[in-house]
């Protein structure tokens, strides 16, 4: 989180694989939505996918709000210091403030799992590719463990990037 805030950047998990530039989108500060079953009237976040500026307030206020925890009780194994309720009680205390928190990127643009009418299989599935669905998408964040082989997804979005960087 200190390298985020000194540098700005996309932070995210490993078991991210990005579908295309992100560049439309690092105008703005935001964080991706979990996934279609959360909801803006509960934790929306995850934190598998963010964006921030260089020294962005934001950041500062989750790097506060984790000293904070450190500071008034000893974190254990049942406290999250970093992570979904931090982001979600930081960016409520912003609300709350009148202060315009950072936007909520969308789950369909990095989780499209959730919605038959524009669900992707899952990376380890051998099955057809719907490549306008891929196209639609930013990244793909797999909730699924990765010890499987890798299916057709998977190898249409390694085969895409490896086009993409042999002509680059």
């Amino acid at each position: 989180m200190l390298v985020l805030y000194h540098y700005g950047g996309v932070w995210f998990d490993m078991n991210t694989l990005f579908v295309r530039d992100l560049s439309p989108l690092l105008e703005h500060e935001w964080m991706a939505q979990g996934d279609c079953f959360t909801s803006m009237f509960g934790n929306p976040f995850t934190g598998g996918l963010f964006h921030f500026h260089v020294k962005s307030p934001y950041v500062c206020e989750l790097l506060t709000g984790a000293t904070d925890v450190f500071i008034q009780n000893e974190p254990d194994d049942s406290k999250e210091v970093f992570g979904s309720a931090l982001y979600y009680r930081i960016y409520r205390r912003l609300l709350h403030h009148k202060i315009h928190p950072w936007s909520i990127l969308p789950w369909c643009y990095t989780s499209p799992q959730c919605r038959k009418s524009n669900s992707l299989p899952s990376l380890f599935a051998h099955v057809p590719v719907d490549r306008k669905k891929v196209e639609a998408i930013f990244a793909y964040h797999s909730k699924e463990q990765w010890t499987l082989s890798p299916g057709s997804l998977f190898q249409y979005i390694d085969n895409a990037h490896k086009n993409h960087t042999l002509d680059t």
